[in-house]
């Protein structure tokens, strides 16, 4: 047999004159431990924003961590996600790719966990704005040491940028006096759309990204609704110049592209789609809020353009919690962007278009635009993402890969193959499997 890599796949040639393209990962580095710094290579170039969903699982503890550019060796006081022994809630973070082609995950000093990175896409230099010199976030906001927004009330804070840029805001309800909600709106806006950017509880900590263009006197501003009190921290992210963001709405504020509250839940492998401002091959940037799950799952946000989604996901959810997240996805032929549920359960989805950043200044993280899943310390890491398009390994014949097996390439029968025939493990199933790889019909074929 022989045996040849190619970008992120090994091509194996065998005597059956099968071509095989799978996976190839390498060894698991295991557990973040407390202070820990973990990096990985993304698409794009050095200086260019990588936007990664950061999804911390199996923490030992209560814990937080942030995303910053492997340039930056001493990161500043600010936090992407929160975490707590059991927790399951993913966030996106936004860092300057360094000069060596990576972004780094630095835990904080209280705790070891597992996390999961997919990278969702990249956005160029030139339409990005540090937060900072140094590409690390900026602490725009801390009401802990100036007193709780109140119910209804309207906090606003300088960023860095001109008016009509869009500010990305990683935004952190906490010590909240019950549940409630909130939205970042340009200091521009005085009549709040219905849409929400954070959902909080009484000893809830779940950050999530929101972004707002920056009103004419330089601020953006965090509206709190009627229902109660919270303090509030707000780490600037970074700026998208005007010329590189399509707005949701006119005047900047939230669209509500879907709310399925007034139907029928999504059920397992369900697929919705959503028409949102901006153009084929830009990146629409969607808060999903699902609700009222039937019971734990997860779900992905893709192009319209992609029938089998890979292994990677935006949001989890199970019964009783609201978690929101922020996804992005290339528009598709039709302007339309897709959530996609995961085989678990039936959920309920809020989706509110945030605004589109434009095709010329948008990577996607995958020839295909799907979410690339850089790493998963709970088993093996994938190599990673090639920053040279590659072309995608084919079966002799000119036949295709099967549809069925959306993270590897993996040809249609005959003949038919045996996981003992391919070196791919765990790798996601859908729909028809003529190979049968999945026989416990989990979604995950070849499991070790």
């Amino acid at each position: 047999m022989r045996t040849k890599l190619i970008g992120a796949f090994l091509v194996a040639g065998m005597s059956t004159g099968v071509v095989l393209a799978v996976g190839l990962p390498a060894s698991g580095l295991g557990r973040i431990g407390p202070g820990e710094r973990r990096c990985f290579t993304v698409s794009g170039s050095p200086g260019d924003a990588a936007l990664v969903n950061l999804t911390p699982v199996d923490a030992a503890g209560n814990g937080n961590g942030q995303l910053v550019s492997s340039d930056v060796i001493d990161p500043p006081t600010a936090s992407n996600v929160n975490y707590t022994s059991g927790s399951v809630d993913p966030n996106v973070a936004i860092a300057p790719i360094g000069a060596d082609g990576q972004v780094c995950y630095v835990n904080s000093q209280h705790t070891s966990t597992h996390l999961i990175a997919d990278h969702l896409g990249t956005i160029s230099a030139a339409a990005f704005q540090r937060a900072t010199p140094g590409g690390a976030p900026h602490r725009a906001l801390d009401t802990r040491t100036s007193g709780p927004v109140e119910p209804g009330e309207r906090r606003c804070f300088t960023v860095s940028g001109s008016p009509g840029d869009a500010a990305f805001v990683n935004l952190t309800p906490v010590s909240a006096a019950g549940n409630g909600n909130g939205q970042l709106v340009s200091s521009d806006v005085i009549d709040p759309p219905t849409a929400s950017n954070v959902n909080y509880t009484s000893g809830s900590v779940d950050p999530n990204v929101a972004i707002a263009p920056i009103g004419a006197d330089g601020q953006v501003c965090y509206v709190n609704s009627q229902h109660t009190s919270t303090h509030l921290i707000a780490d600037h992210l970074g700026t998208i110049s005007a010329a590189a963001f399509q707005l949701a709405t006119q005047t900047g504020a939230p669209a509500r592209a879907g709310d399925t509250r007034g139907g029928s839940p999504l059920g397992p492998y369900a697929r919705q789609c959503y028409v949102v401002a901006g153009a084929h091959g830009g990146g629409a940037i969607v808060n999903l809020t699902p609700v009222e799950a039937g019971g734990g799952g997860n779900g992905v946000l893709v192009s319209s353009s992609l029938l089998a989604p890979p292994a990677a996901s935006n949001v989890n959810f199970r019964p009783g919690f609201v978690d929101p997240n922020i996804a992005v996805a290339p528009l598709g032929s039709d302007r339309a962007v897709c959530y996609v549920n995961s085989r678990h359960s039936a959920v309920h989805v809020i989706a509110d278009h945030l605004g589109t950043v434009v095709g010329s200044s948008f990577q996607p993280a995958s020839i295909g635009g799907a979410p690339a899943r850089l790493i998963d310390t709970r088993g093996e890491v994938p190599p990673p993402a090639p920053t040279t398009t590659t072309v995608a390994p084919r079966p002799i014949g000119g036949g295709t890969c099967h549809s069925s097996y959306p993270s590897v390439c993996i040809p249609p029968p005959p003949p038919d193959l045996d996981c003992g025939d391919i070196t791919a493990r765990n790798f996601a199933v859908v729909g028809a499997d003529p190979h049968r790889f999945d026989g416990d019909n989990d979604g995950i074929g070849c499991e070790t």
